[in-house]
């Protein structure tokens, strides 16, 4: 069995609504939509801490590289001290929802995605904007950098996903691979794509050499609400309204194994290793998967 439920624990009163776990594996972050944010010890499935403040839902939540610092979306957009759960400060700068948020792969900077259909690019020592990038129409629900820091990828209700060189803040492709709102894109260099994940029901990638949709991943049976990469870009994860989770090869597109929660998927991400994938969503809990493929 290419994913194995290893354990699953009750984390929120209610939706969770994202999560991510850390570089050495052993903590990991959950946002919540009562407007808490909770840290778990992975190695004991106990709780660190809980956080509130994130006025309104815990939309999107993220660690910095180092492990240092939590980002956290909703309302407004937050950094947090992993150790203290302390807030250190609130940025602001969008005039409406976050849905999205990621530290750039060095830890320097921040980039966050809102419903005012802006991306800001924030300085993490400084907490100053760097610069706003305008380009999509509708709302933004994710944002990833990819794995050489070089481009960033943006994903909207506009139906589209948009690539950027963000350090100068232009625009260097807009893809159309879907007829509907995408939720979450990620690159693989070393497949020379970029995947997409959308409202249709589909992950479709697209060559990054002739600019096309290359392939079409069915699985799924309702909106793909969540989407990940290994870091050895080996396997994708995804999950959604179905509330089946799908590990993916990444190559060839096939699915290596699924697996039901008992409720809608919002958040799915691998650990640095790639041998777990941690999962949440509706129906409050936490689940914890071994990817087992021989």
């Amino acid at each position: 069995m290419a994913l194995k439920l290893l354990n699953k624990f009750l984390a929120h009163k209610d939706t969770i609504q994202y999560l991510d776990v850390n570089k050495r594996g052993d903590r990991l972050v959950t946002g919540c939509f009562d407007e808490t944010m909770s840290l778990w010890n992975l190695e004991t499935d106990e709780k660190i801490w809980t956080v509130t403040g994130n006025f309104m839902s815990c939309e999107a939540v993220a660690f910095s590289p180092d492990g240092s610092l939590i980002a956290s979306g909703g309302g407004g957009v937050h950094l947090w001290d992993t150790t203290s759960g302390m807030k250190i400060k609130d940025l602001r700068g969008h005039s409406n929802w976050v849905f999205t948020l990621a530290f750039s792969r060095c830890g320097e900077y921040l980039a966050t995605g809102s419903m005012d259909n802006t991306i800001i690019i924030w300085n993490v020592k400084t907490h100053e904007k760097m610069r706003i990038l305008y380009g999509h129409f509708n709302s933004l629900y994710h944002v990833y950098f990819s794995p050489d820091n070089s481009f960033l990828i943006s994903s909207s209700r506009d139906n589209t996903a948009l690539l950027w060189d963000w350090k100068n803040g232009e625009r260097i492709k807009i893809i159309e691979a879907h007829e509907d709102w995408v939720y979450a894109s990620v690159m693989s260099p070393k497949n020379k794509t970029i995947i997409t994940a959308s409202n249709d029901n589909t992950l479709r990638k697209t060559s990054t050499d002739k600019w096309e949709v290359e392939q079409v991943l069915n699985g799924h049976t309702n909106a793909i609400m969540t989407m990940d990469i290994s870091m050895d870009e080996k396997f994708l994860v995804s999950g959604g309204r179905d509330e089946k989770l799908i590990l993916w090869d990444c190559k060839s597109g096939t699915i290596l194994g699924s697996q039901k929660q008992d409720g809608m998927i919002l958040g799915a991400v691998f650990s640095k290793d790639g041998k777990r994938i941690y999962s949440g969503g509706t129906d409050k809990h936490v689940y914890v998967w071994e990817v087992d493929v021989k």
